[in-house]
């Protein structure tokens, strides 16, 4: 028990010490619950956030919005250039979605051309309403009633609606 206690704290010790250490931080003091002890709080730390991975887009329609909303918050609005942008683009992109922009070569004005080129051929909200509504309808039926088979009706079903309240269609009132 106190062997694994040691290995905490010694692990504990590891991650703290490999935080880099803001040039603005300052150490401050606080009360802890009671009135006798007083804990000194190290300095403020930047926190190192891990790298996010950009999920690829094949060109499926249900992925369309998912893809956007991540790329254009970490890439499309960011203060990269238009051509990192593009570089960033075509990486992401498979398939069918990766034939809208396979011919344009890295310059900044080809990178506003492959963002509307893919908001025209996916930005279709009618065309992903009828691909959920069908996927919804199409479920397979569950064989045998087990909690497997059960959560992941549930989990598709949820998942549907949820893209469909994303799309703003009233779901509320659905039986």
């Amino acid at each position: 028990m106190t062997s694994h206690a040691i290995r905490l704290h010694a692990r504990f010790h590891g991650i703290k010490a490999t935080f880099p250490v803001s040039s603005s931080s300052s150490t401050s003091s606080t009360r802890a619950t009671s009135a006798t002890t007083t804990t000194t709080v190290a300095p403020t730390h930047a926190l190192k956030l891990p790298t996010l991975d950009l999920p690829k887009f094949s060109g499926k329609l249900q992925e369309w919005v998912t893809f956007r909303d991540m790329f254009k918050n970490t890439i499309h609005n960011s203060s990269l250039s238009k051509v990192e942008k593009l570089t960033q683009l075509k990486t992401l992109l498979t398939g069918e979605a990766s034939r809208q922009v396979r011919s344009l070569i890295l310059s900044d004005a080809n990178y506003d051309i492959a963002w509307t080129n893919l908001q025209n051929r996916y930005e279709n909200n009618r065309e992903l309403l009828f691909s959920l509504l069908k996927r919804l309808m199409t479920q397979p039926p569950i064989q045998g009633a087990t909690a497997t088979a059960i959560r992941a009706l549930i989990d598709n079903t949820k998942e549907c609606i949820s893209y469909l309240e994303v799309l703003s269609m009233p779901t509320q009132h659905w039986d």
